[in-house]
């Protein structure tokens, strides 16, 4: 059982401090095979129609580097603010202005966080449980042909069942031109939140 609501991507559980029950007796809509469906495009957590916080988020995406190469490593960082802790995410690399997924991920760490498919295998990540979290890690692999685009970080954060903000954005990853500096850092772009 616990396995199986290990996988549960959009549907991420309640803040155990506010439920009247154990969590077990709760019935949640899980996805057993790790395939998130219909939050591929919206990165929209299925959470019996609760709608997402439009304050700023507590939480930030950043990157290593601004630039990429193609097939080149970058790694991500999800980071909680000021003693906060998010419970869920799902993180995708996304060309910008579309909602089309752009190369893929490597797991640093299998025991927070999982690989799954929206359009090739290992493009969007995810949480493994809802123990709190104040930061995690992975790394990006750009893509190695076709055409190389601007590309953002977008991550929808759960603080805990009806608190959450979807669409958090990193700054824009730019494909290299030949003169970048290897050490720049792209920051989050202050915290902005939309679909």
């Amino acid at each position: 059982y616990m396995n199986r609501l290990a996988l549960i991507i959009p549907t991420c559980f309640p803040d155990p401090n506010l439920l009247p029950f154990p969590l077990d007796m709760y019935d949640t809509e899980g996805y057993p095979d790790g395939q998130v469906g219909e939050s591929c495009q919206s990165m929209m957590p299925n959470h019996n129609g609760t709608m997402p916080q439009s304050s700023p988020s507590p939480f930030n995406v950043t990157a290593s580097k601004s630039w990429f190469h193609p097939g080149e490593e970058i790694t991500v960082t999800l980071e909680a603010e000021n003693g906060t802790s998010f419970r869920g995410f799902l993180l995708q690399a996304r060309t910008v202005g579309t909602n089309m997924t752009s190369g893929s991920f490597k797991i640093l760490n299998a025991n927070t966080s999982q690989g799954l498919t929206c359009n090739i295998s290992n493009d969007t990540v995810s949480h493994t449980s809802s123990l709190q979290k104040q930061s995690i890690n992975v790394v990006w692999v750009a893509p190695v042909s076709g055409q190389m685009e601007d590309i953002e970080f977008r991550s929808t954060f759960v603080e805990y069942e009806y608190k959450f903000w979807v669409g958090v954005k990193s700054n824009t990853i730019t494909p290299a031109n030949g003169t970048e500096n290897s050490s720049s850092t792209a920051q989050p772009d202050n915290h902005s939140a939309s679909p």
